[in-house]
C-alpha cells in the first residue's frame, strides 16, 4: 500500500495527478445532494489556468 493510499486526506491535485498518470482524462467528480446530481470537473495539467 502506498503513502497516499493510507492516508485520511489526500489533495486533490495528488489525485487528479494520480489520475492523469493512469491515463484519466476529463476528471469529474460527482455527487448527488438532495436527489440533485452535480458534476464538478477537476483541473487536469492540460486543462488548468497559466
Amino acid at each position: 500500500m502506498s503513502r497516499a493510499e493510507r492516508r485520511s486526506d489526500l489533495l486533490w491535485s495528488t489525485l487528479v495527478g494520480y489520475l492523469t498518470a493512469a491515463g484519466g482524462t476529463d476528471i469529474t467528480l460527482s455527487v448527488t445532494i438532495n436527489g440533485q446530481r452535480v458534476d464538478v470537473e477537476l483541473d487536469t495539467p492540460e486543462h488548468s489556468a497559466p
